[in-house]
């Protein structure tokens, strides 16, 4: 019998959206299940209200979150409208009396790899999700930090740069001493305006 593996491996340079609830290990069981899938509906309404597809992206989930990964041009533009409007529904469940969940979001542009994972299809590997985790590392509750990366190569020049607000940008030094490059991003009344982030530097 031939095992050979013939699943393709496709490189391919893409947005990565990484966002996760905050103080997630102090919700009490209950309430982390339905964090995630409260997180997961969110995603899931985010992509459809911006009419993407699934060849527009894909999802891989990471414990407390997860990693959407903007597969194509079109859908890699709209990354930041996408977790705006996920910060968007996470702000109105606090007026359900629902208990508040509290997101962040590290936004990235660079290369990743979709190939073969053990036991389900296809996962996406790569600097783009390493160094997303990374800029999501450094967010703070409600923020969302994009990458010069991002900004460059996205954003700057194009018609959508008057869309959002941006603060300059600024360099931190995270994981394994990698430096990145990143900017704050928000909007009317979402996301982190820039005094508030700059004190959380």
């Amino acid at each position: 019998m031939d095992t050979t593996d013939t699943t393709p491996v496709t490189e391919l340079h893409a947005a990565v959206l990484g966002m996760d609830v905050v103080s997630f290990s102090t919700l009490p069981e209950g309430a982390q299940l339905a964090a995630i899938q409260n997180l997961l509906e969110w995603v899931e309404g985010a992509i459809t209200f911006y009419r993407m597809g699934s060849q527009d992206y894909r999802w891989s989930p990471a414990g407390d979150g997860g990693y959407l990964t903007l597969k194509t041009p079109s859908s890699s533009e709209r990354a930041l409208d996408v977790a705006l409007k996920i910060l968007e529904r996470s702000l109105d469940l606090t007026w359900t009396g629902a208990p508040q969940i509290q997101l962040r979001f590290g936004l990235h542009a660079g290369t990743v790899v979709e190939a073969k994972e053990l036991g389900r299809g296809t996962n996406i590997w790569g600097d783009g999700i390493n160094t997303a985790a990374r800029v999501l590392s450094i967010c703070t509750p409600s923020q969302v930090l994009a990458s010069e990366n991002y900004y460059n190569s996205y954003i700057k020049g194009k018609q959508r740069e008057t869309a959002f607000n941006f603060g300059n940008p600024y360099c931190r030094t995270v994981k394994h001493g990698k430096q990145v490059w990143v900017r704050n991003v928000w909007r009317e009344n979402l996301g982190v305006v820039d005094n508030t982030a700059n004190a959380h530097r």
